[in-house]
C-alpha cells in the first residue's frame, strides 16, 4: 500500500503543471495589443475564454485606417456584419433586390459584432459596402441598393454600439465619381440646373449619417472627430454633401461635449470656396466652443481671409483656453490673431505650422511686443511650408523672432527649416533650454550653427538635415538658385561643436566612409542613439563597431534609412553576416529610422560630401 502511494505521488510530481492565468488578468493584458491585429487573431485561437476576450478588441475599430492592412479581409469583415442583420431585412434584400450572397439567409454569427464597434469611419465603411456589392453582383451596384445596404448595416452598428469613441467623416469627389458616375455622365451634366429629385433623395440618405438609428446616443461620448473634404468643383453630389455637412456639425454641437482631438481637413476650390468656407468655419467654431476638455486641434484650411472669422475667437472661449494643449495650423497669415490665442491659452504646449506661412506684415506685433504677456508653448514646429515671396524671408524670420522672444526661454523642442544665419543666432539667444532640435539648413550655415550649439547645454536630441536650397528664389526656368555648392567644412570641428549633453543624434547629410569615421572619432558626447538617414552599408557598420569599441561603449541603438548592402557573392554575404554578429554583440538594436518632419519634401539635394 505504501509503495503504491509513493508511486502515485511520484507520478503526480512528474506531471507537467500547465500554468493558468485568470481571465481578469488576460482582460487587462490584451488591450495593450489592440493595434497588433495579427497577435490578437492568434490570441483568439488559444481557447474559448481567450476568444471571448479578444473578439471585442478585434472589432472595436474595424474601419480605422491604422488597423487596415493589405491583408485585411474586407469582404469577410463587411459580410459578417451583413450576416448580423435581422431576418426581415435579409428577406427584403433577397426578394426586392435579388441580393443573396452565400450563407446570407441562414448564417447566424456567434458574437454580437456591431456592439463591439467603438470607432466609425464613414468613407471606409461606404467603400467596404461597395466592394462587397461588386463582389456579389459581379458589376457596379445601383445607387439604390448601395444606399439600402449602407442604411441597413449602418442602422445595425449605430443602434447596437455601446458608444463611439471616434468618428471620421470624409468626402472625396474623385472617389465618388469613380464609384458612382455612369459611363455617360460627365461633370458638365452634373452641374446642370435640373436635378433628379429621386436620385437626390437617395443620395441624401447615403451621405447623411444623422438619419441612422440611435445616431445621437452613439456619438455622445466621442473623443476624436475628424472631418475631411476634398472637392474640385461644385456638382450635384457636392451640393448635397454640403447640406449634409451642416446637419452633421449641428448634431455634433448639440450632442458631443467631450471631444478631445479635433481635425479639420478641407480642400475646396473655385465656387465652393465662397459658399462653403464661411459656413464650415462657423460650424467648426460653434463645435469648439461647446467642448469641455478639448486638448488638440488641427486645421488644414485657409480661413484667415474670411470676414468676421470666428475661428480664433472660439479658441479663446473659457473652456478651450484652459484645456487646449496642441494647435496645428496648415495655413496662417493673421499673425495678430494667432498671438492673441497664444497669449490667452496658458496651457497650450505644442504649436505646429506646415504648408503655407503667408504672414505679410509683423511690424505691428514687433512694435507691441513689450505689451504682450509671455506665451507658454514648449514645443514649436515649423516644417514643409512655403511663405509669402512678396514679403520675403525677412518677414518670416521676424515672425519667428516674435514667437521666440515671447516664449521667454520656455521652449523645450524645436523643429524648423528654411533657416538663415540670423535665425540660427536667434535660437542661441532665445532657446537655450532646448532638449530637442530638428533643423534643416544649408551646408554653408553649419559654422553659424556651431556657435549656437555651444549655448544649448541641455540639448539631448539633435536631427541635422541638409537643406534643399528652398529659401532661395527661382530663376525664369523655375529652378532654384544654388549658391556656394563648393562649400567645405572640417568634419572634426563639426563633431567637437556638439554639446556634451547630446544623447540622440540623427544625420541626414551627405556622408562617405572617411567622413563618418573621422566624425565619430572626434565626437565627445556619449551618444545612446545614432540615426543615419542613408542606406545601411557594411562599411558603415564596421566604422560604428570601431567607434563603440574605442570611444563609446554606451551606444545602444543604430538606425538607417534603408538596407543597402551588396550581397552579390558568397564572400560579401559571409562578411555581412560576420559584421552583423559583431555589432549585435555590442549594441542592443539596429532598426529602420522613421522619416523626420523635413523628409516630406525636397527640391534639390547636392550630391557632394561637403564635410572634410
Amino acid at each position: 500500500m505504501e509503495i503504491s502511494t509513493s508511486t502515485s505521488l511520484e507520478k503526480n510530481e512528474n506531471q507537467k503543471i500547465k500554468p493558468t492565468l485568470p481571465n481578469d488578468c488576460i482582460a487587462e493584458i490584451l488591450p495593450y495589443l489592440e493595434d497588433n491585429v495579427r497577435t490578437l487573431y492568434s490570441c483568439a485561437r488559444v481557447s474559448r475564454s481567450w476568444c471571448q476576450l479578444t473578439i471585442p478588441l478585434l472589432w472595436s475599430k474595424p474601419f480605422d485606417t491604422n488597423t487596415i492592412t493589405p491583408n485585411t479581409k474586407i469582404i469577410s469583415l463587411i459580410r459578417t456584419l451583413g450576416f448580423c442583420l435581422d431576418n426581415p431585412t435579409k428577406k427584403f434584400l433577397i426578394q426586392q433586390h435579388n441580393f443573396n450572397p452565400d450563407g446570407f439567409k441562414t448564417t447566424k454569427p456567434f458574437f454580437d459584432y456591431p456592439s463591439y464597434i467603438r470607432g466609425f469611419n464613414y468613407s471606409i465603411f461606404l467603400s467596404f459596402i461597395r466592394i462587397w456589392l461588386r463582389k456579389v453582383l459581379k458589376r457596379k451596384p445601383e445607387l439604390e441598393l448601395t444606399t439600402l445596404l449602407f442604411k441597413s448595416i449602418g442602422n445595425l452598428i449605430f443602434s447596437r454600439t455601446r458608444g463611439f469613441e471616434s468618428l471620421n467623416i470624409s468626402y472625396n469627389d474623385r472617389e465618388e465619381n469613380e464609384y458612382e458616375l455612369d459611363d455617360e455622365d460627365s461633370e458638365e451634366d452634373d452641374t446642370n440646373d435640373y436635378v433628379d429629385l429621386l436620385e437626390s433623395n437617395i443620395r441624401m440618405e447615403l451621405y447623411d449619417i444623422t438619419l441612422l438609428e440611435n445616431f445621437n446616443n452613439a456619438i455622445t461620448n466621442i473623443e476624436k472627430f475628424t472631418y475631411c473634404y476634398v472637392g474640385l468643383y461644385m456638382g450635384r453630389k457636392e451640393r448635397i454633401f454640403f447640406e449634409v455637412m451642416k446637419r452633421i456639425f449641428e448634431k455634433l454641437t448639440e450632442n458631443c461635449k467631450n471631444i478631445k482631438k479635433l481635425t479639420i481637413y478641407a480642400v475646396p476650390e473655385n465656387l465652393l470656396d465662397v459658399i462653403y468656407l464661411p459656413v464650415l468655419c462657423k460650424a467648426t467654431a460653434n463645435l469648439i466652443k461647446v467642448q469641455k476638455n478639448i486638448s488638440s486641434i488641427t486645421f488644414n484650411q485657409e480661413w484667415v481671409d474670411l470676414p468676421n472669422n470666428p475661428f480664433y475667437s472660439s479658441l479663446l472661449s473659457e473652456r478651450v483656453v484652459s484645456s487646449l494643449r496642441s494647435l496645428k495650423l496648415c495655413h496662417i497669415n493673421d499673425f495678430d490673431g494667432l498671438l492673441k490665442v497664444l497669449c490667452g491659452c496658458n496651457n497650450l504646449e505644442t504649436l505646429e505650422f506646415t504648408d503655407k506661412f503667408y504672414v505679410s506684415d509683423v511690424n505691428h506685433a514687433i512694435q507691441r511686443i513689450m505689451q504682450y504677456p509671455p506665451i507658454h508653448i514648449k514645443h514649436l514646429h515649423f516644417y514643409s511650408f512655403e511663405y509669402d515671396e512678396y514679403a520675403g524671408i525677412e518677414t518670416f524670420i521676424s515672425s519667428i523672432e516674435v514667437l521666440f522672444r515671447l516664449s521667454n526661454n520656455n521652449l523645450r523642442s524645436l523643429t524648423i527649416g528654411d533657416v538663415d544665419a540670423n535665425l540660427i543666432k536667434l535660437i542661441g539667444s532665445y532657446c537655450t533650454n532646448l532638449n530637442y532640435l530638428s533643423i534643416e539648413l544649408l551646408p554653408e550655415l553649419f559654422p553659424a550653427l556651431n556657435q549656437t550649439l555651444l549655448s544649448l547645454n541641455n540639448l539631448e536630441h539633435l536631427i541635422l538635415a541638409e537643406g534643399k536650397y528652398s529659401i532661395y528664389p527661382r530663376n525664369n526656368n523655375g529652378r532654384r538658385l544654388f549658391p556656394n555648392l563648393n562649400f567645405r567644412y572640417p568634419v572634426k570641428t563639426f563633431a567637437k561643436s556638439l554639446p556634451i549633453s547630446l544623447k540622440h543624434l540623427g544625420l541626414d547629410i551627405n556622408l562617405n566612409n572617411e567622413v563618418l569615421d573621422q566624425f565619430l572619432s572626434a565626437l565627445k558626447c556619449p551618444l545612446h542613439t545614432l540615426d543615419i538617414y542613408d542606406g545601411m552599408k557594411v562599411e558603415y557598420l564596421e566604422i560604428i563597431i570601431k567607434y563603440v569599441e574605442n570611444n563609446n561603449s554606451i551606444l545602444k541603438q543604430v538606425g538607417f534609412r534603408s538596407v543597402n548592402v551588396s550581397l552579390g557573392n558568397e564572400e560579401s554575404f559571409n562578411k555581412f553576416g560576420r559584421v552583423m554578429a559583431r555589432i549585435f554583440g555590442l549594441i542592443q538594436k539596429v532598426y529602420m529610422v522613421k522619416k523626420h518632419l523635413h523628409d516630406s519634401f525636397s527640391d534639390f539635394a547636392p550630391t557632394d560630401v561637403w564635410l572634410r
